[in-house]
């Protein structure tokens, strides 16, 4: 029978995975001695994997391997059986964490890490806003207003993202012999994609349309509101994304309001469209 023996217990492994002992070499015995195992699996030597029974000579190694349960703060074991003495080695899963991360409402790049342990981990995003157009001008010589610019996008690690909306036309001039121009329009709002939910226009709002100028009944048209961000929801299971992954969060810009028209009287600037937002939370 060798002297007592023992292999080092893991904590904080993963769930459903496969993790091994170090080697150890037993000591005390010097003919073959039977190896026996419950819960796991043996290697002598360096050799094949095995739950069989099997022989271990004086001077060789043995290692234990096991899977982890699929549950987090879980124990396993595997007990060996070496010329009858016997050890027990265990293995505890680690405990999932919960928290979140919220950029706000603005645009930018961070670098955001996965925990360590979770059960799901969930990203949304809302995309910016497009600007709204420039309202149309009035008398000789005027023009229509601008027409805003479209959103950035959001998007989480090169994978998911929302669309920004699209940009708010200029409203149309405005003469006495034509007296009433015509209202810009919207060029579309944005979308999520590659998220389990994927909504259009559900993200930041666009801007809104500049007013035309006004002279008694000579109106310039009021420029288009911008198209609404898309909005995108991804929830990611363990296994689904890596643990500990640094990941890339974008937001784009949102849209300029386009420069109201000129003229014996201006229309007025459109307004910009909202920031986007991504919000992630795991547990």
């Amino acid at each position: 029978m060798p002297a007592p023996f023992s292999f080092a217990n893991v904590v904080n492994a993963p769930k459903s995975a496969t993790v091994m002992s170090g080697a150890i070499a037993p000591i005390g015995y010097d003919t073959p001695a039977e190896v026996a195992v419950v819960g796991g699996q043996v290697r002598i030597n360096g050799g094949a994997w095995t739950s069989l029974v099997t022989y271990i000579a004086p001077g060789e190694t043995i290692e234990l391997k096991l899977t982890t349960p699929n549950a987090w703060a879980t124990q396993a074991s595997a007990t060996v059986t070496i010329g009858g003495r016997s050890s027990t080695w265990s293995v505890t899963t680690g405990t999932a964490s919960s928290g979140n991360w919220d950029s706000g409402w603005k645009s930018g790049t961070w670098n955001i890490s996965t925990p360590q342990f979770f059960s799901w981990f969930r990203v949304q995003l809302w995309g910016p806003g497009a600007g709204g157009g420039g309202g149309g001008g009035i008398g000789a010589g005027c023009t229509s207003g601008g027409a805003g610019t479209s959103a950035g996008i959001a998007r989480f690690n090169g994978g998911p993202y929302a669309t920004g909306g699209g940009y708010g036309t200029g409203g149309q001039w405005a003469i006495p012999s034509a007296p009433r121009g015509a209202n810009g329009t919207t060029s579309g709002v944005g979308t999520g994609v590659g998220g389990d939910t994927n909504t259009s226009g559900g993200g930041a709002l666009g801007g809104g349309g500049g007013a035309g100028g006004v002279w008694g009944s000579v109106v310039g048209g009021t420029g288009g509101t911008g198209g609404n961000g898309g909005y995108c929801s991804k929830t990611y299971y363990w296994g689904e994304i890596a643990a500990l992954l640094s990941c890339l969060v974008e937001l784009g810009a949102p849209g300029v309001g386009g420069p109201g028209g000129s003229g014996y009287i201006a229309g007025a600037s459109g307004a910009g469209g909202g920031y986007g937002r991504c919000y992630i939370d795991w547990g």
